[in-house]
C-alpha cells in the first residue's frame, strides 16, 4: 500500500537580505530579527530630531489638516500608541470642525460643499467654477468634484476611521483616546499650528522660519 506524505508549507517574507517573517501554514507567524525591523519603527525621539530639518514648503502656510497628515507619517514610521490615540482625537476634531463649517456655509450663504471646492488646486478650482463664481455641470467639472469628495472623504473621516480601526485591534479603547495626555498634547499642538502662522503672516516671522 502507498503512503503519501505532504510536507508542511513554509513561505518566507520580508525585507531583502533580512531573515523576515517565516510562516508555517501549521503554526503561527514568528519574527526573526533583520536588518528592517532594527530600522522601523523608528524611535520617536529620533524622529523629533528629524522635525527641524524638514522643508519649510513642507508645513508652513499649510492647513491644519496637512499638519495632521504628516503626524499620521510619523505614526507610519514609528507605530507609537500615543501618536494613534492623538491622531484619532485630532481626526474626529477637525473632521466635526470641517462638516460643520460646511454646514454653516449651506444655513448662511446657501452653499453645499463650496469651501472645499474652493480649497482644490487651481486647475480644478477653474474647471468647477464659471467666472461669474457658480458651479459648471460639465463632464469635467463633475470629474473634479468627485476627485474632491473622494480625497475629502479618505484624508478626514477616511483615515481617522483606519488609524481608529487599528486602535481596535490593537485591543484600544475609547478611554485610551480621552486621557489628558492625549487631550492636553491636541490642544498644545493646534495652538502650535496657530501660533507659528500667526506669527509667520503677520510678517513679524517672515524671515526667521524661512
Amino acid at each position: 500500500m502507498c503512503k503519501v506524505t505532504v510536507a508542511k508549507a513554509t513561505t518566507r517574507v520580508g525585507c531583502p537580505g533580512a531573515n523576515g517573517l517565516i510562516y508555517d501554514s501549521n503554526k503561527s507567524a514568528t519574527l526573526n530579527p533583520g536588518w528592517c525591523t532594527q530600522l522601523w519603527p523608528l524611535n520617536p525621539m529620533l524622529l523629533l530630531t528629524i522635525v527641524p530639518f524638514l522643508p519649510t514648503w513642507l508645513w508652513l502656510n499649510r492647513g491644519y489638516t496637512i499638519w495632521f497628515h504628516l503626524v499620521s507619517v510619523g505614526f507610519l514610521l514609528t507605530r507609537s500608541k500615543f501618536l494613534r490615540c492623538f491622531l484619532i482625537f485630532q481626526g474626529v476634531s477637525i473632521t466635526l470642525g470641517w462638516y460643520a463649517a460646511i454646514l454653516n456655509d449651506l444655513a448662511s450663504n446657501s452653499r453645499f460643499f463650496h469651501i472645499l471646492y474652493m480649497n482644490t488646486p487651481e486647475t480644478m478650482k477653474n474647471s468647477i467654477f464659471s467666472d461669474g463664481g457658480d458651479l459648471v455641470f460639465s463632464a469635467e467639472s463633475l470629474f473634479y468634484i468627485f476627485v474632491s469628495h473622494a480625497a475629502d472623504t479618505i484624508g478626514h473621516p477616511g483615515l481617522t476611521y483606519l488609524f481608529w480601526h487599528y486602535h481596535k485591534w490593537g485591543g484600544g479603547t475609547v478611554r485610551d483616546l480621552l486621557s489628558w495626555r492625549v487631550v492636553i498634547s491636541h490642544y498644545l499642538f493646534s495652538r502650535l499650528w496657530s501660533i507659528v502662522h500667526t506669527y509667520y503672516n503677520s510678517g513679524k516671522g517672515e524671515d526667521k522660519l524661512l
